[in-house]
């Protein structure tokens, strides 16, 4: 009876002991790894913890992250382009059409010299940016003592032109063609041939089909089997197409 009682005390106390022991190994661990209840994972078997984030199901969606839960680098922004610079062009059209007031003085013999006022049209055609032909009508009237007179040129020729930049144009021609006067004298009869040769400014307006011109041209004719050279300067208004 005695071994019985005994038996059963051993058998008590051992069961006392293993369940101790097992209580100190738990709380062992939760010393060791005190952030084990909030979420994140314990420590690795060499002294350190990695860096590991749990996603808690809560995160935002756009968190970029991989599928592991694994914190990942938001990535860098792209780096602004660079402002382009503007610059103001204007565009250049194939053909012109001019049309304005005209003052001549006519040379016409050493002793009469008249001033005539009047108006020039002309058509340009550019076949590229640069090159085109250039055609012009011109008729200028005049009154004196004598009565009322007029003079006129009509020719055709090459012509070429230069962008100055800030809507500038700058651009010269030379045309071969006849004059008339309302003249018949001994020495001849009121046609001649003719021929110009001179340049001008085209002032772009904010609208690009027009432009304001300025020019100045030498008119050579040959009346009375003579020479002459007469300034011939205009203003007026391009219409572009």
């Amino acid at each position: 009876m005695k071994r019985f009682v005994l038996g059963i005390a051993g058998a008590v106390c051992l069961w006392a002991a293993t369940a101790a022991a097992q209580t100190n190994v738990g709380n062992t661990q939760l010393l060791a790894t005190p952030s084990a209840q909030l979420g994140e994972a314990p420590a690795s078997s060499q002294g350190y913890a990695p860096n590991v984030t749990l996603l808690s199901g809560n995160e935002p969606s756009d968190r970029p992250a991989d599928t592991l839960g694994l914190s990942m680098p938001a990535p860098a922004p792209a780096p602004a382009a660079a402002p382009s610079a503007s610059q103001s062009v204007f565009q250049t059209f194939p053909m012109e059409v001019y049309f304005g007031y005209m003052f001549y003085r006519f040379y016409e013999l050493p002793a009469a010299t008249p001033n005539l006022n009047g108006f020039n049209f002309s058509v340009q055609y550019y076949l590229n940016d640069w090159f085109g032909l250039d055609g012009e009508f011109a008729a200028g009237f005049n009154s004196g003592s004598t009565g009322t007179g007029h003079a006129c040129f009509g020719g055709g020729g090459p012509r070429v032109r230069w962008s100055a930049g800030n809507g500038i144009e700058v651009w010269g021609h030379g045309m071969v063609g006849g004059s008339c006067i309302n003249t018949e004298t001994q020495y001849g009869d009121g046609e001649a041939l003719a021929y110009q040769v001179g340049g001008g400014i085209d002032i772009n307006a904010h609208h690009h089909r027009f432009a304001y011109r300025v020019a100045a041209d030498m008119v050579g004719t040959t009346f009375f089997n003579t020479h002459q050279y007469s300034p011939k300067i205009s203003a007026g208004i391009v219409f572009k197409f």
